[in-house]
This record gives structure tokens, sequence and C-alpha cells, in this order.
């Protein structure tokens, strides 16, 4: 009974290796066909994580990878800001065969390496294609393009000066397009920049320093007001309702303030205002007596021309509001002049003042009453100077000292009337009408007063 159990166990034990054993070989055989296949598919296939060209390749064969490759996208950018994506196959850009594709196998089977980037000779781009597909987009017809324009200045609606921002232009030519296009699909890029290859057409942008420091100037310039204040209380402006008139356009359209063209002429008008309000000048005699002495052609007020046109310049440049009187060369009203020299006729003395003080007085003879070659009244100012002046009938004076244009009247010593002046000799003995003067008389004048110092004659 022992014997038949012992028996009927190593039977079991038996049985059960023959088990054990027939699994181990069916396993074995299973594991090695699937190393078998394994190493079958890993011949034929990428390996999970394997980028070409950028797109995941993982478990693909050549031929798939190569579709996959096809399928990527390419990103055009224009500069309007558009994007449009196209595929390999859209843009006609495509593998060349798959041996070099075959090569980054095997060389995955040898090295490990999962980052594959295809040479230039694998990519193929069919120029036709290209062709077709930028002639389909809106980007690439002409009635989508416009031409760039640069910025420039106008008058805007307030009168003043604005600047009208460039317009950028989006101009491709087909021909280089599509030489562009092939060339950087060649090269492999999957991003293409139209900008590189678009005609913006802009020189000029609205930040430009010389257009910008233009505007600035021109509007500096008709913002200004001057106000001029004459003698008899009213005003004169130089403002913008003047210097509107002043902005012009040279022949390419370009705005400028035509400022030494134009100030000459509003100058010559100021001082015809201001001559036309000086007809005389009051004047207190030695006596006291308040007297009106009028003031003739040359010798009214006058403004400064030279004088003016830089001051005024220099305040268009600042810009802003001034007041005050205009720059004279010559203004004909006593508590302005200290120094003078006084001619009085019905006393027959000539007096000179040097701030203020009489310095000088002595007697004279003016114009010869009894022939109508009376000295006219009036104010005056010395023309020039000269000596050794012959008169041309005999009289030969040391000192020529004219007071009005073509030599009708004048200081001048008179050496012929042998130190007789004053009293009455000029109503009867007078003069052509110039005022005869001791030699001393006559050369402190011609030594100590200017040209620019009022003779009031009276």
């Amino acid at each position: 009974m022992e014997e038949q159990t012992r028996k009927r166990r190593r039977g079991w034990v038996i049985a059960g290796l023959s088990v054990v054993l027939a699994c181990v070989a069916v396993l074995t055989a299973f594991c090695a066909v699937q190393i078998m296949q394994d190493k079958e598919y890993h011949r034929t296939h990428f390996e999970e994580g394997t980028l070409i060209q950028g797109v995941d390749c993982s478990d693909l064969t050549v031929e798939e990878a190569k579709e996959r490759i096809e399928e990527k996208e390419v990103e055009l950018s224009f500069t309007n800001g558009n994007t449009i994506s196209a595929s390999w196959q859209e843009i006609g850009r495509y593998v060349n065969g798959t041996s070099e594709l075959e090569s980054f196998l095997e060389v995955q089977r040898n090295e490990g390496t999962k980052d594959f980037t295809l040479s230039e000779t694998s990519l193929k781009v069919d120029e036709a294609y290209v062709q077709k597909f930028l002639r389909s987009l809106e980007e690439m017809k002409a009635e989508n393009m416009r031409e760039g324009k640069d910025a420039y200045l106008r008058l805007g609606e307030d009168g003043f000066m604005e600047i009208v921002p460039e317009v950028i232009g989006n101009m491709i030519d087909f021909e280089q397009a599509c030489k562009f296009v092939t060339e950087e699909l060649m090269c492999g890029s999957d991003r293409i920049f139209f900008v590189l290859i678009t005609d913006k057409g802009v020189e000029r942008f609205s930040d430009d320093p010389e257009l910008v420091s233009k505007l600035e100037s021109v509007n500096t310039v008709l913002k200004t007001e001057i106000k001029f204040t004459l003698r008899d209380g009213n005003e004169e402006y130089l403002n913008y309702s003047v210097m509107k008139d002043w902005l012009k356009q040279d022949e390419n359209g370009e705005y400028y303030m035509d400022i030494d063209g134009e100030l000459p002429n509003f100058l010559k008008s100021l001082n015809k205002t201001v001559r036309s309000l000086c007809t005389s000048m009051e004047f207190s005699t030695v006596e006291g007596k308040i007297i009106s002495v009028p003031v003739f052609g040359e010798n009214r007020d006058t403004v400064d021309i030279d004088a003016e046109l830089v001051k005024i310049k220099e305040e268009l440049a600042t810009g802003g509001s001034y007041e005050r009187e205009p720059i004279y060369s010559r203004f004909n009203r006593m508590d302005r002049h200290s120094t003078y020299v006084e001619v009085d006729k019905e006393n027959q003395k000539v007096r000179v003042y040097e701030n203020g003080v009489l310095t000088k007085i002595g007697d004279c003879v003016t114009g010869d009453v009894a022939t109508g070659k009376d000295t006219p009244v009036g104010v005056y100012y010395i023309w020039y100077k000269c000596t050794n002046w012959n008169f041309g009938y005999g009289h030969v004076s040391d000192y020529w000292m004219p007071l009005v244009s073509g030599n009708e009247i004048g200081f001048h010593d008179a050496p012929w009337r042998y130190g007789a002046f004053g009293g009455t000799i000029y109503k009867y003995n007078g003069s052509d009408g110039c005022i005869n003067l001791p030699d001393e008389i006559a050369e402190y004048i011609f030594y100590n007063i200017g040209l620019d110092v009022p003779v009031i004659i009276h």
C-alpha cells in the first residue's frame, strides 16, 4: 500500500515536471519569436521619441515618416500681420527619396540617436507648386497691395501744422517672391517672413527728427505774438493773422516759413506807419514855452529795420508773447533826447545840450528874411560832415554839416562875416538858408555832435 502511494506520488512529480518543462519550452519559444519580431520591428521602424525635421516619427517606418514629414506645415508671415500655414505638400516641398531616412534608422540602431535634420540635398521644391500656391494668396494679389508713403507736414484744420503719419506699403514682386520662397524652402526653413522682400516704400517716418523739428519750429513761429506800442498809443501786431501768409511750399511740396522774404516787408509797412505818426515834436524853449516843431520827410521817426530783423527772429525762434516799442534808429520825442542842438531863430542863438546840460551857446545868423530865404523850422539831423567845403562863389568853410539831402541848408562856419553874428542881421543880411556859426561853435558841433542827435530849429 505504501509502495503504491510512493509510486503514485512519483508519477505526479514526473508529470508536474513535464508540464513545467513544457511550459518553459513554450515560453522560451515565445520569447525567441518575440525577440525576433522586435528585432525586425526596430530594423524597419523608428523608436519612440524620434524627431525628424522637428516632426514626431515615433514607431513609423521610413515611408510613413516621409509622409508624416511632408504633412508638416510651413508658416508664411506678411507685413499686415497675417500668418498663413501650408503643408509641405501644398506649397511644393517634399523629401527626395528615402535614402537619408534609412540612414537615420541605421544610425539610430547603432547609436541610439533620436533627433535628426534632413540635409538640403534631401529636400526638393517644386517651383510650379510654389507659384501656384502664391497666386492663390490674397496677399499676393495686386488689388490688395498698396504703395508706401512718407510722413509729411500739412496745414491742419486749426491753422497749424500737423504730421500726417507714414503709410506702410506692402508691395511684393511676384517673381522675387517665388524665388525667395523657393530658396527658403530649400534651406529647410519652416517660417518664411515676407517682410524681408516687401517694399514698404517709406523713407521718412512720423518720428523723423528733422520732420518733428520743422513742425515745432513752424508752429512756434505761428503761435508767437509781438505787440508793438506806437507813439500815439495804438498797437501793431505781428501774429498768426499776419504770419499765416508766410507759410509757403517749395517745389517739392514741403512747407516752410518764409521769414527772410516776408519779415522785411512787414517791417517796411511798420516803418511806414511809424513815420506817418511823426509829423511834429513838442519842444520846451529856453523861456519855458511848449511849442510844436514840425518833422519832415526823412527826419521822421524811423524803425531800425536791421536791429528789428535780428530781434524778431530771436523772438520767433523762442516763441511766446511780447509787448514792446519798435526799435528806433530815429525817434523824435524830447523825453528820449537829453543831447540835442537848438537853433533859436528869434534870438539868433545856438545852444548845445549834452546829457541834459547846456555845454555850448553862441550867436548865429540864419536865413535872410528880406529875400525869402528864411531857414525853415523843423527837426533835423546832421547828414554828414566834411572840412574845407567850397560853396563855389568864393566862400570856403572849415566845417560843413548839411541838415537835409541836397546840401540845401546846414551848419557851417562863416569867416566872411568877420565875427559879426546874432542880433537882427538875419533880417537884412542873412544866409541863403544855412545857419552861419562862429568858428568856435562850428568846430565844437563838428567834433562833439553825432549824426543821431536832433537839431531843433524854431
